[in-house]
């Protein structure tokens, strides 16, 4: 009865194993998930394809709106401008994937090594 408890415990123990190495995968730098990164992906998408990135840079631009007088008098009203870009980066070893963020939406990849 001791034997079989022991033996129940460790296909447990085994099975337990095998879910949390498996719990992590689609995740990761590959070829595969660098691929299924489209422009207009948000971050958040983003990181549940490739796991948590790291931040590179950031910038952000803010332009308030302006009324200007051309030549002949004429008023214009120039609307503002606000936005931000956000270089991120996975990397394993040689394998590199880079993405960068504009307004929290991809607007551009590269990557190195796939």
């Amino acid at each position: 009865m001791r034997c079989s408890a022991s033996l129940q415990f460790v296909a447990i123990l085994c099975a337990a194993a095998c879910f949390l190495s498996f719990a992590g995968c689609g995740k990761g730098i590959s070829k595969s998930n660098y691929d299924k990164v489209n422009n207009g992906m948000t971050e958040a998408e983003v990181e549940s394809i490739l796991g948590k990135g790291e931040e590179q840079a950031s910038a952000g631009v803010n332009v308030p709106s302006q009324s200007l007088t051309i030549p002949g008098g004429v008023n214009v009203s120039v609307p503002g401008i606000s936005s931000s870009v956000k270089v991120k980066k996975w990397q394993d070893g040689s394998k590199r994937i880079t993405i960068t963020f504009s307004d929290g939406k991809v607007m551009a990849k590269a990557h190195e090594g796939l």
